[in-house]
């Protein structure tokens, strides 16, 4: 005689091997120990509070930056993933945090300048995420998180340049969070407001040497005065959210803009 399965024994079968493909997916980033973690740009600011903080949790962060990796060179970023992932054999994570600036409307930026902003805010993420995805799709997991900036839906005065540079960067994002949504990865955008780093400092500086009679040397002190908290975010406070979308709670956001900037996008 031959023995059939009852319906109930093949639907247990099957719930047992669901569960246990969504357990093999969940344990990669159990804890985030053990993460294999790639950060652009992860030498100073906000970069290097990403990469700490992962670090303390336990993951591995491989970082990108000058003077070692001049994401300028474009032709090396594959080259680069690829030494990584050979020794890894795996990226978890990926998040492209490298960026400049350039102050200045669209008369006061040359093509140059303007090349140079979409070489590295733009096209270096392109090409990590291009050389990284295929690697995750082939895992059936994978968080990648963009760092872009407040001006990618806010403009500010003179920044013509890197505002378009971070909105192109929000909508490689959003439209690479559909795309690979199906392989159980998720692509967000992280928007940070004006942020406690040198890069601030810097470019409030040369607001204030290029037009000395609309920003006074103390408007560092007035800028942060003039947001909703009245303070600049962290680079902590901006290293936590990135943490929290590579953390398992967050794994059913995709595609997201999220702005850390204390309401000055509301």
């Amino acid at each position: 005689m031959r023995n059939f399965l009852h319906r109930s024994q093949v639907l247990a079968w099957l719930n047992n091997r669901l569960l246990c493909v969504v357990f093999k997916r969940r344990s990669r980033l159990q804890g985030l120990k053990k993460t294999i973690v790639v950060v652009t740009g992860h030498r100073s600011g906000i970069g290097q509070a990403i990469s700490q903080c992962f670090t303390d949790l336990g993951a591995t962060v491989y970082g990108l930056s000058e003077p070692e990796h001049d994401l300028r060179r474009l032709d090396q970023i594959p080259v680069w993933l690829r030494e990584i992932y050979e020794k890894t054999g795996r990226v978890d994570v990926l998040v492209n945090n490298a960026g400049v600036n350039h102050i200045g409307n669209i008369e006061q930026t040359t093509l140059d300048q303007l090349d140079e902003l979409m070489t590295i805010n733009v096209k270096a993420a392109f090409l990590t995420m291009q050389s990284i995805l295929p690697w995750m799709r082939a895992a059936g997991f994978g968080r990648v998180i963009n760092i872009a900036s407040d001006q990618a839906v806010a403009a500010k005065r003179y920044g013509a340049a890197y505002a378009s540079s971070k909105a192109a960067l929000l909508q490689l994002s959003k439209s690479s969070a559909i795309d690979y949504a199906q392989y159980g990865i998720t692509v967000n955008c992280v928007c940070p407001g004006s942020t406690d780093t040198n890069m601030l400092t810097q470019a409030i500086d040369t607001l204030v040497k290029k037009y000395p009679l609309e920003f006074q040397a103390d408007y560092l002190a007035k800028c942060a005065e003039e947001l909703p908290m009245q303070r600049y975010a962290t680079v902590k406070e901006v290293a936590d959210m990135v943490e929290f979308l590579a953390s398992e709670k967050a794994s059913y956001i995709n595609g997201a803009l999220i702005p850390i900037d204390g309401g000055s996008t509301a």
